[in-house]
């Protein structure tokens, strides 16, 4: 073994000052050199133990092992700075593989110290918080190489990522993007290989099935190479028969899109029962009067309905008009998969309870509001049918007749636990009011949510650029805030199809 790794150190030495190009037999030399590295610190890894003081000795690399890689590093970094694919894939795959072996001796030393029932002191707190940061730092690295790869076509590193987002190793943990990388490296696998592909794409295949079923890309590729005879797929005892075809979702082909510069993905549509209750209240009496509510449920409104949702709009509602919005809103979403409740308007808490404000209530009276008010837990509980809740409230602007009233009165609303599957935003933290966005089309809430409603990430991901944008639009005056939960995978609201 040493012999070898000698001889490969003396031939890139040799080759490094001359080589301005690299070939795949050079890449190939040098893959392998590397794969001899890690079988030998694996064996060394394999055998940590504890010192005399108590703590783990962690294994150092003998200097010849040091020196060879120090070598093959640098003239595989050479290759995958000129831009070689390959080169750049091996990166990722040597930046993993030491990721992976940080990762191996941060679990050994949890589980011997399980094991022997010890307690992990200080020292060794410290060691094993050292190794798990470095290994998420390494896989970052690793990640980056095979993004680079991944845009010059690389299929192979198309597939390495997807497996980083699955496992959020190196980057946030995204199922979304990991469906959407194994898609791509099974058609690219295809189309660069043809029908000796078959065993690649069905591993592919299996592992976007096993993450998510029923993702417009996972059904559309399952239904495309069942449908078509590209592999000559016969009806029994197919590799394809693992994955579960839902017969009530369809899929058209995705189409890939260049935005600021970088690969995205416009998501397909899926068919979900989607309903959206819509209320824009403004016409409030005297100073209380608000501009914007109406233009912001009005395009809210058309915005949700472009996205396949079954929209009911309402504008100043007065209380009795508001009640029986709410339960035609139940009668008509009762088998609703997900319903949705956007609220512009006077919103306010008393003794922690929150309320919705008809435009009929007297705002200098505080008596007024548990009778008149709507209460939003009710609303909640009997007004939102579906598993899935979404409650958006640009209800927190400030009202100077309730403010001068202090007796049992908190500005803004109040925190709120809600049952899982229901998720509230808030246009503002608890605690806190929110602009009605002065001489602006829209408040600054809104705004932010007509801009990246439909962008094909996760409604996490986007309640976190509305929360940057209006912090951003209003100087920090104002933080959106969300509360409660959602549970299952992603929810990107962009892929929603109205049914027919």
């Amino acid at each position: 073994m040493k012999i070898v790794l000698f001889s490969l150190l003396i031939l890139l030495l040799a080759g490094t000052t001359h080589a301005q190009t690299c070939t795949n037999e050079e890449l190939a030399s040098i893959s392998s050199g590397l794969g001899e590295l890690k079988a030998l610190e694996m064996d060394r890894i394999k055998k940590i133990s504890k010192n005399s003081n108590g703590t783990f000795d962690l294994p150092s690399i003998p200097a010849p092992e040091a020196n060879s890689k120090a070598v093959l590093d640098k003239k595989l970094e050479a290759c995958a700075t000129l831009g070689h694919p390959w080169a750049q894939y091996l990166m990722g795959v040597d930046t993993a593989s030491w990721a992976e072996q940080q990762e191996t001796v941060h679990k050994s030393l949890i589980k011997s110290n399980e094991e022997n029932r010890l307690r992990i002191d200080p020292v060794m707190q410290v060691q094993l918080a050292g190794l798990k940061q470095a290994s998420f730092n390494t896989y970052r690295v690793a990640f980056e190489w095979f993004t680079k790869s991944a845009k010059s076509g690389f299929a192979p590193s198309m597939e390495e990522l997807a497996k980083l987002y699955r496992d959020g190793k190196g980057t946030e943990k995204s199922i979304f993007l990991s469906v959407t990388w194994f898609d791509r490296a099974a058609r690219t696998f295809y189309q660069q290989n043809g029908e000796y592909t078959k065993p690649t794409i069905t591993r592919l295949l299996e592992e976007m099935t096993k993450i998510s079923p029923n993702h417009p890309l996972t059904i559309r590729l399952t239904e495309e190479l069942y449908s078509s005879d590209k592999f000559e797929v016969k009806p029994t005892n197919s590799p394809w028969d693992v994955v579960s075809i839902s017969t009530t979702q369809t899929a058209t082909p995705s189409q890939i899109e260049t935005i600021n510069g970088s690969n995205t993905i416009s998501p397909t549509s899926v068919i979900l029962n989607a309903h959206a209750l819509v209320i824009g209240n403004g016409a409030y009496s005297g100073s209380a009067r608000l501009t914007n509510p109406i233009n912001d449920s009005r395009l809210i409104a058309e915005k949700l309905r472009s996205m396949g949702f079954t929209v009911t709009e309402l504008t100043n509602l007065n209380r009795a008009s508001m009640v029986s919005a709410l339960s035609q809103f139940n009668r008509k979403a009762v088998k609703a998969d997900l319903s949705l409740l956007f609220y512009a308007g006077h919103g306010v808490q008393i003794s922690g309870t929150n309320y919705l404000l008809p435009i009929d209530i007297n705002l200098s009276d505080l008596d007024q509001v548990p009778l008149f008010g709507v209460p939003l837990t009710s609303v909640l509980e009997q007004y939102l049918p579906g598993k899935i809740k979404l409650v958006f409230l640009d209800a927190c602007r400030e009202n100077p007749l309730l403010a001068s009233n202090t007796r049992g009165f908190t500005r803004g609303l109040a925190p709120m636990n809600v049952s899982k599957g229901t998720l509230i935003s808030y246009s503002t933290k608890d605690g806190q009011v929110a602009l009605d966005g002065d001489g602006q089309k829209n408040s600054p809430f809104t705004s932010a949510l007509l801009q990246h409603l439909d962008d094909p990430q996760d409604i996490a991901v986007i309640l976190r650029k509305v929360r940057e944008e209006v912090m951003a639009s209003t100087k920090g005056k104002q933080e959106p805030w969300e509360y409660g939960s959602l549970t299952g995978g992603e929810l990107i609201l962009s892929t929603i199809r109205k049914q027919k």
